[in-house]
């Protein structure tokens, strides 16, 4: 398992973005490509996430330690799977 802490992450809203017959992910880390893979949202052992389009400059800043815990899926099953298994370091 790995832990790792970053400063001041940005986060955008999400969004699923349909390109070529793909559902792909955009929101939550604003700029994902910046991050390690581990932090990302995968599909399969591939990288499923892009940057939010558009992602403007924080409108607010929240103090305090927040654990991402990846992005949300409305899906029970995915929310299982692709989820909670980051909240380990809660």
């Amino acid at each position: 398992m790995q832990l790792e802490t970053f400063l001041n992450v940005e986060l955008a809203p999400w969004k699923i973005i349909k390109k070529e017959n793909k559902a792909l992910f955009a929101g939550g880390l604003a700029n994902p490509e910046n991050f390690p893979k581990f932090a990302r949202h995968h599909r399969g052992k591939k990288v499923a996430d892009i940057s939010a389009e558009g992602a403007k400059s924080p409108s607010h800043t929240l103090k305090g330690k927040y654990v991402w815990g990846g992005h949300y899926h409305p899906h029970f099953g995915h929310f299982i799977a692709e989820f909670v298994h980051r909240l380990w370091v809660c």
